[in-house]
Parts: C-alpha cells; structure tokens; sequence
C-alpha cells in the first residue's frame, strides 16, 4: 500500500519493514528523529520496553521522538487482561490485538531513560502524546 501511494505521488522512499518489538535493523545512533503513532502499546509489557530501549538505540544524542499510546481502553468493548494494565479486547476491529494503557506516572518511568518534553492528552484522554529527547 505504501508503495503504491509514493509511486502515485511521484516518491521514493527507502522502506524497510520490521517488528518493533525486536531488534530494528539499524545501526546506533541512526536517526535524529523518529515517529510512532498508536503502535508500540500494541504489546505485551515486556516487548513494549524493547521498543523504548530501541528508539533509544537507534536516535541520535539530542534526536527527538514524537510517540503516542493508549491512555484508556474504549468503553463499548469487552476485554480480557492478560497482565496488570495490558488488556486483550474480545471483539470489535482490533479483537485479539493487545492494548498496554499507560497512566501518566507510568510513562514517566517506561521512557525515563529520555527528557521528556512534554505529555498532552488527546482525544477526551484515550491518547497520551510524548515528546522526547534522547540526552545523555
């Protein structure tokens, strides 16, 4: 689907797909920026601290990352928790797909190892938006 929006638009673009939650095929230090949007709290705890440790990795010292997660489940569906704060919803679009919803206080202790900017809420608290910087 990328491919065939950039070839329409007229782009190219070095594309290289990879899971996030494992080791990402780049070097240290890569990137001065990196955007991830409603996609790393698709985990389990454990593989969503993986991902953190490898934007870490992979930015460069005073890179910038722009990272959104859940912060509240939707009300109209109907989950299982399958560890503390980790929720599994059982029907609806993303059934099966886990949910880790992070509380302000949590972030602010996942993603310590970064300055964080700032955190806003979005949309009525079921986003939670980071700026980060990597610093040494």
């Amino acid at each position: 689907m990328t491919c065939e929006w950039l070839e329409e638009e007229g782009m190219q673009a070095s594309l290289v797909n990879a899971d996030a939650r494992q080791y990402l095929p780049f070097e240290s230090d890569s990137f001065d920026g990196l955007l991830s949007t409603q996609v790393i709290h698709h985990a389990l705890l454990s593989e969503v601290r993986v991902t953190i440790a490898e934007i870490w990795r992979v930015l460069t010292i005073g890179g910038i990352a722009f990272v959104t997660v859940a912060g509240r489940k939707n009300e109209d569906e109907t989950y299982e928790e399958v560890e503390p704060g980790t929720y599994v919803p059982l029907d609806g679009i993303e059934k099966g797909l886990p949910h880790h919803i992070f509380s302000e206080e949590e972030l602010r202790t996942e993603f310590g190892v970064f300055q964080i900017r700032e955190i806003k809420r979005r949309a009525e608290g079921k986003v939670l938006a980071l700026w980060l910087m990597k610093v040494v």
